[in-house]
């Protein structure tokens, strides 16, 4: 009997001590949709990404939406001076503006890099384009003229991509300015089947109204 009472006095001190212990704290849950094995700088270098690309998307949006229509739904046509690509160098052109969407260009201009290099040696340049306008101050272009390749050391037809904002100053006057690339449409000898040099293009311009209805 007293075996048994002193077994019973055994077990209650042992279930009382362990109830007196501190309890060892669990390791702490991840934060909801944070990926496997991400430390929280990781997280929140992510979440930073996130919310820089999601300003700049805003600010972009709004940038290009920006101010009134300049002659919306109209048919228009413009006569630009300026710098670039779309000038064939420093020049002019003109462009055409459709009521929705459609748009062509044409322009005519001296190549200012005439003469840089050996294979520099047409002095005028040409560009003629087709245009989709997403708004009345921003547009997609497709191009094709005369480019200097500086990789081939040779002028050739050039195929380009660009994209242009146009805003009204005053009146008939505008700006536009705009950057894209342009591809060779031709490989001279002594390269590789394929091998097709890529140039960085851009305008800026000034734009004067000259027709609306």
């Amino acid at each position: 009997m007293r075996k048994f009472l002193l077994l019973l006095l055994g077990i209650g001190c042992l279930t009382a001590s362990a109830q007196q212990l501190p309890r060892k704290p669990l390791p702490p849950r991840p934060a909801p949709g944070g990926a496997a094995g991400m430390d929280d700088t990781d997280a929140q270098l992510m979440q930073s990404a996130r919310d820089l690309g999601e300003t700049l998307g805003q600010g972009l949006g709004l940038l290009l939406s920006s101010g009134g229509g300049w002659d919306s739904f109209c048919n228009r046509i413009d006569a630009g001076l300026g710098w670039g690509v779309d000038y064939g160098g420093l020049g002019l052109k003109i462009n055409y503006q459709a009521p929705a969407a459609f748009g062509v260009t044409a322009g005519f201009g001296y190549n200012t890099g005439y003469g840089s290099h050996p294979g520099d040696d047409q002095k005028w340049f040409w560009n003629a384009g087709l245009q989709l306008w997403c708004t009345d101050h921003w547009n997609w272009e497709f191009g094709v003229g005369p480019r200097y390749f500086k990789k081939f050391d040779d002028t050739q037809l050039g195929i380009s991509m660009l994209t242009h904002y146009q805003h009204q100053i005053w009146g008939r006057l505008g700006a536009i300015g705009g950057i894209g690339f342009s591809l060779s449409t031709k490989t001279p000898d002594g390269f590789k089947k394929g091998d097709v040099a890529v140039r960085f293009e851009w305008n800026v311009g000034l734009v004067f109204r000259l027709f609306s209805d």
